[in-house]
C-alpha cells in the first residue's frame, strides 16, 4: 500500500470539540500547548480549527485516515495489517 498523491486523495474536514471528541480534543490541546500555545490559546485554536483528514483503505480490511498535514512528513503505518505504506512515486 502506497501514501496517496498529492494531487489525488480525498478527504473530509473535522472540528474537535469539547463535547463531540473530548479524548481527541484534550490530547489536540495539550499537543499544542507542548509546542508553547497558553492553555487558553490551544482551545480556542482546536474548537476553531478544521482538520483535514485523508482517507486511505486496506483492502478486506477497513478505512483509517491521517491527518493530510502529516503525510508527507511522517511514517504512516496502517493499523490493521501493521505495514508501513510506501512512498507516492507519482
Amino acid at each position: 500500500m502506497k501514501k496517496n498523491s498529492p494531487d489525488n486523495y480525498e478527504s473530509v474536514n473535522i472540528l474537535l470539540s469539547k463535547d463531540k471528541t473530548p479524548i481527541a480534543f484534550a490530547k489536540k490541546v495539550a499537543e499544542l500547548i507542548d509546542c508553547g500555545l497558553t492553555p487558553d490559546e490551544a482551545e480556542t485554536y482546536v474548537s476553531q480549527t478544521e482538520i483535514e483528514m485523508e482517507f486511505y483503505y486496506s483492502d478486506g480490511l477497513g478505512l483509517f485516515m491521517v491527518e493530510a498535514e502529516a503525510v508527507e512528513s511522517c511514517t504512516i503505518v496502517d493499523p490493521y495489517s501493521g505495514i508501513k505504506l510506501e512512498e507516492n512515486d507519482d
